[in-house]
């Protein structure tokens, strides 16, 4: 081999260990303890969604009870695993949020369009010894149409939706 071709290997198999090793620090920072949520969001039909991601559609249903979900994630936004209707008011309660917790009201179409934003405060561990909950409301939907829910990075909780 020519030294030329020799510092080239080199120099490709250390970009491709400096590739991996950070690949695998980024993923370490997220949590795959996800309740009710996923990294994905949910689309109307089961096809690609407009953010490039086969989902299945699935709607929830108010007859089984309120909708748990919890996650924790440094900079991975979650999405709902399940799209919401039936109702005109979503409301969410945390029992756990360790920072402010900011999410998105999405309504389901050709084209997902934003419908709401709105941002539950932390509760503190003075708020949970006392048993405290932070609860918000989405309001002003229509009940025959579909919505999802987005939850902002970063974001560390456990909370129930409810019709």
């Amino acid at each position: 081999m020519t030294a030329t071709l020799k510092r080239g290997a080199i120099f490709f198999v250390a970009l491709i260990g400096l590739f991996f090793g950070l690949s695998s620090n980024v993923s370490a920072m997220e949590s795959n303890d996800y309740v009710g949520v996923s990294p994905v969001p949910p689309t109307a039909n089961g096809d690609v969604s407009t953010y490039g991601t086969s989902k299945p559609s699935r709607v929830w249903s108010w007859s089984t009870g309120k909708y748990p979900m919890s996650g924790s994630t440094s900079n991975t936004n979650l999405y709902t695993d399940y799209m919401f209707t039936g109702t005109a008011k979503l409301t969410v309660t945390f029992t756990k949020a360790n920072e402010n917790i900011k999410m998105e009201l999405y309504k389901v179409g050709l084209i997902d369009s934003k419908f709401s934003t709105i941002t539950a405060t932390r509760l503190t561990a003075d708020d949970l010894a006392k048993g405290k909950t932070r609860t918000v409301n989405f309001v002003g939907m229509n009940p025959s149409t579909k919505y999802y829910i987005k939850i902002i990075a970063p974001a560390h909780f456990s909370a129930t939706i409810s019709n």
